[in-house]
């Protein structure tokens, strides 16, 4: 049985939400990838371009304003291209038979990170606006990420070659290249898949407007010390060429004249040069071919304790590299004085790379960052071929290409794995033969020459009957035969975040997300069928609330909310034995989501009566409406009632959804009798959570009203007659109280003399003056204002009072078909008002 692997091709698929519960306690954060997605649209299509969904495996045809989000993959097929315009003001252009993955969407604290990774093919980027401070825009290859802060450049990648090419701005390139030049082997060296290969190393630089500069992994970094060549047309995809000769249209001061000239010639030439190769060129796997299976892997980038060298068995049959000498494997030192030993320099990092044809051949696309260990950076997408329960240890790893800098590779069962892996936990591990088959939670695992840097890749099994899914996020998801449910998820959740989080566990099946709404809703369904079409499963969401509270809420006697009077709301009056009617507003922060079971919201009350006579007609009761929208009906799933003299229960009906917002409560008669006070206050609970208590005021005006009929816009002095009704006594201690009548569009009089104030029996009440009448203005910027005092130590007994003057009134507005308001308000009490008209 071989245990521990000598370099040798292999391949493999994994998924990172297996990654992250297998290995969460040694990877880089990811919370973020879940916040804020933003997307992008398909503006322009040629040719046959598809799309793969996240989370899905089965390639759709892109059509003009597809949405695109995190997670998808785009691919153009021969002589095809297209352009994606994302929410950042940056246009994206594929050429021909390119292979993107939108590997990160995000908008983060108003700034935008955006991150597309080339699997093969080319990408032109034309950034519209100068990015946002803290906002990022990278175009990522297996080796290296050119990070933005120009306006227009090309990236291509082919065949492990790396080309960028900048018109406008600048591009910092970092690059995973070689530090030292390849030594050939020698003659009876092993075979060159055998050999070690240069050691790695990150370099940065930048490619300014106008340059190019083209690199492999094998350039070493002192080869990218030189200055960047001077931009080409040469080697150029069609779609970029044809961008290059628009600039030269629409902005020809942006391309030097002698690019102008000879694009058209480019393109030409290119052109008849690709219809010659492909004439040339033998038969090869379709693309979209390819693309029918693949399935959405990760790679597990873990960083292991480095307090003990491997020993590294010798598997009999097989060569194995040549080891440092403190490892204490087996095999030939390279330093013949054993007492001299020699350690490889560290490995920046370890890159798959795949057999993409040949017989039996399985194709996969491989990202790699160069430098991170973010599972977000590392990928492994299969476009073809599968990995089943019936495939063996040794079929698997034919397909793929173990890396040079690598100088074993295991595989092994998650169950075998305690703690976090480390080179020697991992070493000690027992692993599979070429003869096992694949089990699901099988990992691979690899290390790289300098005995320090141990990679893990999660493996992916495909099972043509399964029809289920799984999340990434903290959705509960359980089946019950054909049935399952989807539940956790915040109420709120947009539908692109949502089916970012499903996955389907295998790339064989489908699903049928129609009915998924934006938002997601509860109810929503997803219908997901197996590949050999023999099982179905119908998901229902479930979606969950915050708990909801009542971030708000007054009691009034009257509330106008629709009204066009502007703060148009009449407090209780105080010390009042009969009816007066009753109006309550609240704010829900978050919907109240009823079960089974019906839920209630509770208001009790201080200090009055509520009124618990029933309406035989059903007509004068407290009923419900919507503050937010006259067109929404609450009473089709809540009903009010009076449980005692001082509680309300709104009770919302069984599966139903009570939205977030402001609702008024109203009742005509609703308030039987109040307290002496000016100041009480109620409660409010929903159900059994918190109760919040919200102060509301009581005055001791009962009514207030003018009996005379006042003309606008006039001249012509006219009189007026102002009454008002005190509902208890007001009394004064030591000090003097005011009354004060506020009166809009109108000029008063002011002499004080010209005016009167009576009880209802006509006598002028004693212990209380006129003292003040500011006159003010025929518009609303200034109210007539008049102040009636009461000395110290008296009292204005509960009575009708009226105000009157003749022909007071010296010059009137008018108020637009605004029904103005007259007010009344004692010191320290709330103000009390009431709608008058003006002929």
């Amino acid at each position: 049985m071989a245990l521990i692997y000598p370099m040798k091709s292999f391949r493999k698929h994994m998924i990172l939400f297996m990654a992250i519960v297998m290995f969460s306690s040694v990877l880089m954060p990811i919370g973020h990838v879940l916040a804020n997605v933003t997307s992008g649209k398909m503006i322009e299509i040629k040719g046959d371009v598809q799309v793969l969904r996240g989370g899905g495996d089965k390639p759709i045809k892109a059509f003009l304003n597809m949405r695109l989000t995190e997670g998808d993959r785009i691919i153009t097929g021969k002589g095809a291209s297209a352009k994606v315009e994302l929410e950042n003001s940056i246009i994206v252009t594929l050429a021909e038979n390119s292979r993107i993955y939108l590997s990160e969407l995000r908008g983060v604290n108003n700034s935008q990170q955006t991150s597309i990774s080339i699997q093969a093919g080319g990408v032109g980027s034309t950034v519209k606006n100068p990015l946002a401070n803290n906002s990022r825009y990278e175009i990522k290859t297996p080796t290296a990420v050119m990070g933005v802060r120009g306006t227009e450049f090309f990236t291509q990648y082919n065949n492990g070659v790396i080309d960028v090419r900048v018109i406008t701005g600048v591009v910092e390139v970092t690059a995973a290249v070689s530090s030292i030049p390849p030594t050939p082997p020698p003659p009876s060296a092993p075979s060159a898949s055998q050999t070690p290969p240069p050691n790695t190393n990150t370099v940065s630089f930048v490619v300014q407007a106008l340059q190019q500069v083209s690199f492999t992994e094998r350039t070493t970094a002192q080869e990218l010390q030189a200055p960047p060549q001077p931009l080409s047309l040469q080697g150029l995809e069609v779609a970029f060429l044809e961008r290059i000769q628009e600039l030269s249209q629409s902005q020809p001061q942006l391309i030097p004249q002698t690019l102008r000239e000879t694009v058209q010639q480019v393109i030409q030439q290119t052109i008849e040069q690709k219809q010659q190769e492909e004439a040339a060129r033998p038969p090869a796997p379709d693309e979209f071919t390819q693309a029918q299976s693949s399935t959405n892997s990760e790679i597990i980038a873990i960083t292991p304790s480095t307090t003990g060298e491997p020993t590294l068995p010798t598997v009999p049959g097989q060569t194995q590299p040549s080891q440092p000498a403190s490892s204490g494997g087996g095999g030939s030192s390279n330093n013949d004085d054993s007492s001299t030993p020699t350690q490889p320099p560290p490995v920046q990092s370890i890159h798959l790379t795949s057999k993409e044809y040949g017989p039996g051949a399985v194709f996969y696309d491989i990202l790699s960052h160069p430098t991170s260990l973010s599972i977000t950076d590392n990928r492994i997408y299969s476009s073809m071929g599968t990995i089943t329960e019936s495939l063996t240890v040794g079929s698997f790893l034919s397909d793929l290409n173990l890396p040079a800098n690598a100088q074993w590779w295991k595989i092994t069962n998650s169950s075998d794995i305690t703690g976090t892996p480390t080179v020697n936990s991992i070493t000690s591990l027992p692993g599979k033969s070429d003869s096992d088959t694949l089990q699901l939670h099988d990992f691979l695992f690899v290390l790289g020459t300098d005995g320090i840097t141990l990679k893990g890749y999660y493996i992916t099994l495909h099972y043509a009957n399964d029809a289920t899914i799984f999340s990434i996020n903290d959705y509960s998801i359980a089946e019950y035969g054909s049935i399952g449910t989807i539940s956790n998820v915040p109420y709120g959740t947009d539908r692109t975040t949502f089916l970012y989080n499903i996955l389907l566990r295998s790339s064989y099946s489908s699903w049928d997300i129609d009915s998924v709404q934006d938002p997601v809703q509860s109810g929503d369904t997803i219908i997901v069928t197996s590949g050999d079409g023999t099982q179905t499963i119908t998901y229902t969401i479930h979606t969950i609330f915050a708990n909801p509270e009542i971030s708000n809420a007054a009691l009034w006697s009257d509330y106008q909310p629709y009204s066009d009077i502007t703060n148009y709301n009449k407090p209780l009056t105080k010390d009042f034995s009969s009816n007066q009617s009753g109006a309550i507003v609240f704010e829900l922060d978050s919907p109240v989501e009823v079960s089974s079971t019906p839920a209630a919201i509770t208001l009790t009350f201080a200090d009055l009566i509520l009124n618990q006579v029933p309406d035989p007609y059903n007509e004068n009761r407290w009923y419900i409406e919507s503050l937010d929208d006259p067109n929404y009906y609450p009473e089709t799933i809540a009903s009010v009632a009076v449980s005692s003299g001082a509680t309300l229960i709104i009770t919302i009906n069984e599966n139903e959804i009570l939205p977030s917002g402001r609702y008024l409560l109203r009742h005509s008669d609703g308030i039987t009798g109040t307290s002496d006070v000016i100041q009480s206050s109620f409660t409010m609970q929903i159900n059994h959570g918190t109760v919040n208590s919200f102060p509301y005021y009581m005055t001791s005006i009962s009514d207030l009203f003018l009996e005379s009929d006042i003309t606008e816009n006039t001249t012509t002095p006219q009189s007026i007659i102002i009454e008002f009704e005190l509902s208890s006594s007001v009394t004064t201690d030591v000090t003097t109280k005011n009354i004060m009548l506020k009166l809009p569009y109108m000029q008063l009089d002011s002499t004080i003399g010209n005016w009167t104030f009576e009880n209802s029996v006509g006598n002028p009440p004693s212990n209380v003056t006129i003292s003040a009448i500011q006159a003010g203005n025929i518009d609303d910027t200034a109210n007539a204002i008049i102040t009636l005092t009461i000395a110290p130590g008296a009292t204005l007994a509960t009575d009708t009072y009226t105000l009157s003057g003749t022909d007071v009134i010296l010059n009137t507005g008018g108020v637009l078909n605004h029904p103005p308001t007259v007010a009344i308000q004692i010191d320290d009490e709330p103000l009390y008002l009431v709608i008058f008209y003006m002929d």
